[in-house]
């Protein structure tokens, strides 16, 4: 069983590039997020788990932390990993499209919601997420296929 730790030792941690079991899940995640994007329907928790053949979800939460650190240094060109500078502007992020299973926010998007400012429902946080049009860019800025 894959020892699980929550605590990252070092900002690089915080992205998917590295050889780090939860970096590698992030890496291989990101592309099935943005085709689930395409199809306007949010991922669980559950079929990540499922995919990566685990028998419980916890350990998709650190793909999800990495895949946000990644997105977060990207904007702000903080990525020695980017293939070219990123001068569009904030990135939605995207793992917050990953759900419990029954499509409800999850863990700390769960929590934020309400105390948003100005307040955001979870439909108008996927609908953001959905209608970005830059997310074959960013994959691209990432060197991940599709």
């Amino acid at each position: 069983m894959e020892k699980f730790n929550l605590l990252f030792n070092s900002p690089s941690d915080w992205t998917m590039f590295g050889d780090r079991i939860s970096q590698v899940r992030a890496q291989e995640m990101f592309p099935m997020l943005v085709a689930r994007t395409k199809e306007r329907k949010p991922m669980s928790y559950g079929e990540l788990a499922a995919h990566f053949d685990l028998a419980w979800a916890m350990p998709i939460m650190r793909a999800v932390i990495c895949t946000t650190g990644t997105l977060y240094r990207l904007e702000r060109n903080q990525l020695p990993q980017a293939q070219f500078a990123w001068n569009h502007g904030k990135i939605p992020r995207i793992a917050n499209m990953v759900t419990k299973s029954n499509d409800a926010p999850a863990g700390f998007v769960a929590e934020q919601l309400p105390h948003q400012n100005p307040a955001i429902d979870f439909d108008t946080l996927l609908k953001k997420i959905w209608d970005y049009d830059k997310w074959d860019e960013v994959q691209k800025a990432l060197g991940l296929s599709g």
